[in-house]
């Protein structure tokens, strides 16, 4: 059985995939209609799809509306690989083909690795740079599914520091707060801390964050990297520090 952390993340992304797929599979139908109303779904998706159990579970024919409501997420970007030179380069720039590659990949991931064991080593850091690819995918197709895939992110990185922080006494400590450390840490990309345990020893190093950006969460980044398996490891507090 997964506990609630576990829960949590497969939940995210899959109402995102959800929300994706209302708008996508309707997105990729019109612009294909549009194309050729005529032959489009045998043309453009049965003569096109390499893959067998995509194919199996697409109907040979019907109105455009029931070959529409067929696809299903990997068909959808499937679709858009296989008609990219011919259909939809046009229509999407060479970052959405990359951004569709990624969701590919994520969805693949997780349908083949869904287990406890995978959502274990799955940080919740991956699971925000998931969200955050939906939401670059999603934003020129329909910004408004965008900005909602953008709120679920916010709020699970918001749960996630949230229960960490209260699941116990442990102290994670940001100086001089939270808003002036991000501020300093996205000049500087590098954060100096102290860990303290339990026997009373301590370790201290610098955090080289030559990758955090604007939209990164601070508190996600620390605890699913110097903080995961805190309790394990016997940690009580934790002083981060960027020096200007």
């Amino acid at each position: 059985m997964k506990d609630g952390f576990e829960e949590d993340k497969l939940n995210a992304i899959n109402k995102a995939f959800k929300l994706i797929l209302k708008v996508l599979a309707r997105y990729i139908g019109k612009i294909l209609i549009e194309k050729d109303k005529n032959s489009w779904w045998q043309k453009y998706v049965l003569n096109k799809l390499k893959d067998e159990n995509t194919i199996r579970n697409l109907p040979k024919e019907g109105s455009n509306d029931d070959c529409i409501k067929s696809l299903d997420i990997p068909a959808c970007l499937n679709i858009i690989e296989t008609n990219w030179r011919d259909v939809f380069r046009g229509k999407m720039d060479d970052r959405q083909r990359t951004w569709a590659h990624a969701l590919h990949d994520i969805r693949n991931y997780y349908e083949a690795h869904y287990n406890i064991k995978t959502l274990e080593n799955t940080s919740d850091e991956d699971i925000s740079l998931e969200l955050a690819i939906m939401v670059r995918f999603m934003r020129p197709i329909d910004p408004e599914v965008a900005e909602r895939i953008s709120e679920m992110r916010k709020t699970f990185e918001k749960e996630f520091t949230g229960r960490i922080n209260t699941e116990s006494e442990r102290q994670l400590i940001l100086l001089p707060d939270d808003e002036k450390f991000k501020e300093n840490l996205l000049k500087t990309h590098k954060a100096n801390w102290t860990l303290f345990y339990e026997d009373g020893k301590k370790k201290s190093g610098t955090w080289n964050a030559k990758n955090f950006t604007e939209s990164s969460s601070v508190r996600g980044n620390i605890s699913s990297g110097y903080l995961r398996g805190w309790k394990k490891k016997k940690i009580i507090k934790a002083i981060f520090e960027v020096k200007i």
